[in-house]
């Protein structure tokens, strides 16, 4: 119940009003309780008209939590505009989430290339794990799709394309080591393995074998 409902206030009622009973609903379902609690109808009357509830458990989302404060905020103007606001911004937190999994996978298989790599010498060793790096920059690509905003997205694509840039240069790939420098922006880890791409060349010409063939990156 929004604090001017349970003040009695019917003047005060408004779409904001609506807000507030839809958050409270999103609050029972992320906490497993009602946000207004007590002993007699008084008590839970008094809590309502005060905005008080319970604290939040540490399984609820920070992004979520928010998104309940708001649509209970006390003041009315505080709150969503009106429904289609809160579920406009219900579908953006869903999409979210949605975007962390795949991030949150796509740094998995990023982490288990860079084990591979450490150990893997056979050329079928190494293709696993260029088209392991390739997966994991493709599943990073793809949470920047759903949340551009996404800096653990961001970060992982340039972290999977600088570790691609090395792996191809220490595996003599230097035409892909190049492509791949091509997509980063941070121009001190290109700097880095460029200088490292130069000083490579000379030493692969003199050994007169041609670069091997790796599976390209996307």
């Amino acid at each position: 119940m929004a604090p001017e409902m349970a003040a009695g206030r019917g003047d005060a009622l408004c779409l904001g009003s609506d807000v507030y009973l839809l958050g409270a609903i999103l609050f029972e379902l992320a906490t497993g309780a009602p946000p207004h609690l007590g002993d007699s109808v008084a008590s839970v009357l008094t809590a309502a008209c005060r905005g008080e509830h319970p604290p939040y458990p540490p399984s609820v989302p920070p992004e979520l939590r928010d998104l309940c404060e708001k649509a209970m905020a006390a003041d009315p103007a505080d709150r969503f505009a009106d429904a289609s606001d809160f579920q406009r911004a219900l579908r953006e937190f869903s999409s979210h989430r949605q975007s962390l999994a795949i991030a949150d996978d796509a740094a998995t298989r990023l982490a288990a290339a860079l084990q591979r790599a450490a150990t893997e010498l056979t050329l079928e060793g190494r293709a696993e794990v260029y088209l392991d790096l390739r997966e994991a920059a493709s599943g990073f690509h793809q949470a920047q799709l759903l949340w551009p905003e996404n800096e653990r997205a961001v970060d992982g694509e340039r972290e999977t394309r600088i570790a691609n840039s090395r792996i191809a240069l220490e595996n003599g790939d230097l035409a892909l080591a190049i492509s791949l420098l091509r997509g980063l922006s941070d121009r001190t880890s290109t700097r880095s393995v460029a200088r490292s791409t130069s000083r490579a060349r000379p030493a692969k010409a003199r050994r007169g074998a041609p670069p091997r063939s790796a599976v390209p990156s996307s």
